[in-house]
């Protein structure tokens, strides 16, 4: 049985795909969103009461949002506080959506669209980011907010992980074992003296 937290989360949920679909976004087969933005693709998901995106370059993010996104992942998130009233009410994907609506009006310059277009190649050379857009792990950068409840797993960018060959373990030397007739040590001269002398 769904409790009035579960309808209000619903409805915020439905409101941003709405506002996506209206911006043009395309539906992925994972639930979430792609839009086409003019500093990259940008993968939007809703998860609980939280809009998680993430924009293919990195560095377009950043430009685009005026440094509001993470540089390094290109995560750009919004957090709606976990409460019924605030979530159904209509404005809660207002700041989102004027957020979103900047980004569509970005015009990047020339230099800036050179930097984009190097960053999407370079992130293109990572299979796993380019079959999912993004890897999920957790993200360290999430904000935490008093109230806030992020969603357990949210995706970020990672390079697949290096695959590392073990170590060999060295061999040791066996000890060799003494011959009974072995040669005995010769003497140094001085001992050899000592020994004339007595």
């Amino acid at each position: 049985m769904k409790t009035e937290l579960d309808r209000a989360l619903y409805t915020f949920a439905t409101r941003v795909q709405m506002l996506l679909l209206s911006r043009g976004a395309q539906p992925l087969p994972d639930g979430a969103f792609l839009l086409t933005t003019p500093a990259g693709p940008l993968r939007v998901a809703a998860q609980g009461n939280w809009i998680i995106s993430h924009f293919a370059s990195p560095l377009g993010g950043f430009f685009a949002t005026k440094q509001g996104s993470v540089r390094i992942t290109g995560n750009w998130s919004f957090y709606c506080p976990r409460k019924v009233e605030t979530l159904t009410s209509p404005l809660a994907v207002d700041d989102f959506a004027a957020a979103l609506d900047g980004v569509l009006a970005f015009k990047p310059t020339g230099g800036q669209r050179m930097r984009i277009e190097q960053d999407l190649r370079e992130q293109r050379r990572y299979a796993q980011r380019l079959a999912v857009m993004f890897a999920a792990v957790p993200d360290p950068e999430q904000p935490q907010r008093e109230g806030a409840e992020p969603p357990g797993v949210l995706l970020t960018a990672a390079k697949p992980p290096v695959a590392r060959k073990p170590a060999k373990p060295k061999p040791r030397k066996a000890a060799k074992p003494k011959a009974k007739d072995a040669k005995p040590k010769r003497r140094s001269r001085v001992s050899a003296r000592k020994g004339r002398r007595k």
